[in-house]
């Protein structure tokens, strides 16, 4: 039995049959250019580390984390218990102040949450 993950133009192939692994192969290049790149390390900024001798799969998105740190200059943020300051007092403005881009921030921040949940789900 062999499992095919397909994702825009790339897919995987999940199977501990070589011999049909190589007929899928064969099958799909029949029809499309197929390229093996060999097993997966990377994906979808997600880095992917198999154990064989363990049984083990890793997933890791700490690399994907840092670019996200560095693409939004919070190189040198400080850690805080609460993310807001303690008893501060809102007004209404009508422009923000701040240059930076919070949506594409927590954009990147629910990728890195609800796609590593998937995945662990995923493999379990």
């Amino acid at each position: 039995m062999a499992m095919v993950a397909l994702y825009v133009d790339d897919f995987f192939v999940f199977c501990d049959d070589d011999s049909i692994k190589n007929d899928l192969y064969n099958e799909l290049n029949r029809n499309f250019r197929v390229k093996l790149l060999g097993p997966v390390e990377n994906c979808l900024g997600i880095k992917v580390v198999r154990d064989r001798e363990a049984g083990t799969l890793t997933l890791s998105q700490a690399q994907y984390i840092r670019q996200l740190i560095t693409r939004f200059g919070l190189k040198n943020a400080r850690p805080a218990k609460t993310p807001m300051e303690v008893c501060l007092k809102l007004q209404k403005e009508k422009t923000c102040q701040s240059s930076l881009p919070y949506r594409q921030l927590i954009g990147g921040l629910m990728y890195a949450a609800v796609y590593s949940s998937r995945y662990c789900i995923f493999m379990e």
